[in-house]
């Protein structure tokens, strides 16, 4: 199989706009809907601090690896998992055991 080289995506970025990064143990047990609740359920002012946005980065990954172990959840890597067509994955359900790191930062563009 040819590599077909990596991605390559522009976004206009803001003061104050944070940008998560996870690995795949976060986005095969989290929907980016769910990722998204748990941000907007910080206040604004905690996450202007690097101890908010710690504990927002604790509370993402102790979701995903609490969904992780649940054996019927149907995480967003059991919907590929049976979407993908092949006969072995047609009802795999639960969550997925993986690494777990979440990394965020927020953009300071005031001087």
């Amino acid at each position: 199989m040819k590599d077909k080289g990596p991605d390559s995506l522009c976004h206009t970025i803001k003061h104050n706009d944070l940008i998560v990064l996870a690995t795949d143990g976060v986005l095969d047990n989290l929907y980016q809907k769910d990722i998204i609740n748990l941000i907007q359920s910080h206040s604004l002012s905690s996450l202007s601090k690097a101890k908010g946005i710690k504990l927002l980065a604790s509370n993402i990954g102790k979701e995903a690896f609490r969904l992780s172990s649940i054996e019927d959840y149907l995480s967003p890597f059991a919907k590929g998992a049976q979407e993908s067509n092949k006969v072995k994955y047609k009802d795999y359900k639960g969550g997925k055991e993986d690494d777990i790191t979440i990394v965020i930062g927020r953009i300071n563009l005031k001087k």
